[in-house]
C-alpha cells in the first residue's frame, strides 16, 4: 500500500506544476475552514440549558463566564456562570407571575 501512495506521489508531482498543486492545496484547506465555521457557530447558539421553558444558549454562558473571568470573580467562572443565568431566569419567571 505504502509503494502504491508513493508511486502515486510521484506521478501527480511530475504531472502538476509545483504552483498549481499549492494553490489547489490552498483552496482546499479554505474550504474546509469555511465549511467547520457555520458548524462551530450553529452549536454555540444551540440550547444548553432549559429552565421554564426558556433557553439558556452555550453562547450566553459563556459570554457570562467571560465577564466573570474579566471582574476576576472568585470561583469557577463556568459553575458560576450556569448558576447566575438559572436564578436569573427563575427570578423572570417569579417576576411575571406575582
Amino acid at each position: 500500500m505504502q509503494q502504491v501512495l508513493e508511486h502515486l506521489k510521484i506521478r501527480l508531482t511530475r504531472a502538476l506544476p509545483q504552483s498549481w498543486v499549492r494553490t489547489s492545496c490552498a483552496a482546499v484547506i479554505a474550504t474546509g475552514a469555511l465549511l467547520v465555521q457555520p458548524a462551530a457557530a450553529q452549536g454555540l447558539f444551540s440550547p444548553a440549558i432549559t429552565v421554564n421553558q426558556e433557553v439558556i444558549t452555550y453562547f450566553e454562558l459563556e459570554q457570562r463566564a467571560q465577564l466573570l473571568r474579566l471582574l476576576r470573580s472568585p470561583g469557577d467562572a463556568n459553575e458560576t456562570a450556569r448558576k447566575e443565568l438559572i436564578e436569573e431566569q427563575v427570578g423572570e419567571a417569579d417576576f411575571f407571575i406575582a
